[in-house]
């Protein structure tokens, strides 16, 4: 699943995507699944409109947590405190990410510095329950 919309983004952005790990036999549900595949869609969204970058590379694993993930580009990078609330300056993408994942008990990590690309490692917990409302 994560395979193919790297695929797809890779063609239609001209941007090199490399998967490593497996998000098919990965998650424990299909909750969990949909949580990470709408995730990394966003991010891979945000790499087309933002990065200027030439390569994505995305991690995925599974572990006692759950759904470990991690995008990382080469591309330009920014000042994550300049991300604030989102909205018309930009970065809506990545604070929505960041809190339907701290809401559902997730974690969330944001690394980037002008010059030298973007990485964002979240934990899409593996037992989401009644809590999920990634889609509200």
């Amino acid at each position: 699943m994560i395979e193919e919309l790297a695929e797809q983004f890779a063609e239609s952005e001209g941007f090199h995507c490399r998967v490593q790990g497996s998000g098919e036999c990965g998650p424990p549900n299909e909750q969990v699944r949909s949580m990470g595949y709408r995730a990394v869609r966003e991010l891979l969204v945000n790499v087309a409109k933002h990065a200027q970058a030439e390569n994505v590379e995305i991690l995925l694993y599974r572990d006692e947590q759950g759904l470990r993930i991690a995008v990382q580009d080469d591309g330009k990078g920014f000042d994550p405190a300049a991300l604030g609330g989102g909205g018309r300056s930009g970065g809506f993408g990545i604070v929505s990410v960041r809190e339907r994942l701290v809401r559902i008990g997730g974690v969330f990590a944001l690394e980037s510095q002008e010059g030298k690309g973007t990485k964002v490692t979240m934990i899409v917990p593996a037992d989401l329950g009644q809590r999920s409302d990634w889609g509200s």
